[in-house]
């Protein structure tokens, strides 16, 4: 490809880039637009113009991975992405209805008193799972079993502060009335 075509081609993504995170909040738009320009090729590529619900940087075993969160008429993915813009996980949210009955059986038996409330298909390097989560008495687990019903992984999720419960100003600090 010439130059001027390999500009062209960077202008275009950056455009697109601009375009597509106006749709989004502030806080967003400015991490994507502050994200390695490959990260924001494969944003574009993962979620077009459709509406981002998240996105943000974090460190997983010392390296930066970038957490992408979108929706697709009302179907919720996720995607992880290094900075030198390689996908490394794939998440799409799936009715219970098409769960493979081995999947749904072997998250019966992990926990016989737990109840299934959501699933995903996530695909990460050349493997595929499936990944429900569910609430077993107060707690909720996300268990990743692959689609022949073994049982990868079982974690108990750590709860979510309620909004109410997060402090509404530091202290010695008064909030501002209008």
């Amino acid at each position: 490809m010439n130059a001027w075509k390999k500009s062209a081609a960077c202008l275009g993504a950056a455009a697109l880039v601009v375009c597509v995170a106006s749709v989004w909040g502030d806080e967003d738009s400015d991490k994507l637009r502050a994200a390695p320009p490959a990260v924001q090729a494969a944003v574009i590529q993962l979620a077009g113009t459709n509406k981002i619900e998240e996105f943000d940087s974090e460190a997983e075993g010392g390296k930066t991975v970038y957490d992408l969160g979108f929706s697709v008429k009302g179907v919720n993915y996720e995607a992880d992405i290094d900075p030198s813009g390689k996908i490394l996980m794939r998440e799409v949210e799936v009715d219970l209805s098409i769960v493979p009955p081995a999947v749904m059986d072997a998250a019966k038996k992990a926990h016989a008193d737990g109840k299934v409330g959501e699933a995903s298909i996530v695909t990460s390097g050349d493997k595929m799972f499936y990944e429900l989560d569910a609430k077993v008495g107060k707690d909720s687990h996300e268990i990743q079993i692959s689609a022949g019903g073994d049982v990868i992984a079982d974690a108990i999720e750590a709860p979510e502060a309620p909004e109410a419960a997060k402090p509404a100003a530091k202290a010695g600090e008064k909030e501002e009335k209008d």
